[in-house]
């Protein structure tokens, strides 16, 4: 039997936790590509009345659901809660935005039939700001966790040899660090060593001394 120890169960723990986290937020990032997608491609149909609501439709499409795209981006792939949030706020608002212009814009325009557009771009509206406000909620629930996990020994791979492996570098290279200023210190006193000039007293002198000091006493 394995024997696994704590460590490496934590690590197991977490990189599970993370691959999880990471399809939620995927799953998350292409529920709102789908209805950013869609609301262009609602807003492009409806030009077929070639009336004022139709184009006020149009850029507003433009507008709200190209902001939802990026904000989208921003909240799945780079771990923005706000962001995430506003991605999930802007079709409702939206919704609400198109209730109220729906009675006041209004028109046929080249002389073709027109009906209004905008009361009935409300419902399908509401339906995609449903949808996205529950990828809000998926999105920043597991962003939260991410923050967790980023912050754990191991990540992103939580694989135990590797942490090793680098803790090793680490250790070596702090040990070449000091060795490096052991050699360099060692240098330096054997430079003052040989600076250091010791006076030269030759035979004859010390001979002179001694003989000095014989006629004295």
């Amino acid at each position: 039997m394995i024997n696994i120890s704590e460590t490496e169960k934590e690590f197991m723990r977490n990189a599970h936790e993370l691959k999880r986290c990471n399809k939620a937020l995927g799953r998350a990032f292409w529920g709102f590509m789908s209805i950013g997608f869609m609301g262009l491609f609602f807003g492009l149909t409806m030009m077929v009345s070639a009336s004022y609501d139709a184009v006020f439709l149009l850029i507003d499409s433009l507008i709200i659901y190209g902001a939802l795209i990026w904000c989208a981006e921003k909240g799945c792939r780079k771990h923005w809660d706000f962001m995430a949030m506003l991605a999930g706020a802007l079709p409702l608002f939206n919704a609400l935005l198109l209730f109220v212009a729906s009675r006041h814009v209004g028109g046929k325009i080249f002389g073709r039939f027109s009906f209004n557009v905008l009361r009935y771009a409300v419902t399908p509206t509401v339906f995609f700001g449903l949808v996205t406000l529950i990828c809000a909620i998926v999105a920043v629930r597991n962003n939260s966790i991410f923050r967790g996990l980023e912050m754990q020994p191991g990540y992103p791979h939580f694989n135990i040899r590797e942490m090793e492996q680098r803790a090793d570098i680490i250790q070596t290279n702090i040990k070449s660090e000091y060795q490096q200023n052991f050699e360099k210190l060692l240098k330096t006193q054997r430079s003052d060593m040989e600076d250091i000039v010791v006076p030269d007293t030759g035979p004859s002198e010390k001979n002179d001394t001694a003989k000095n000091y014989m006629d004295e006493l």
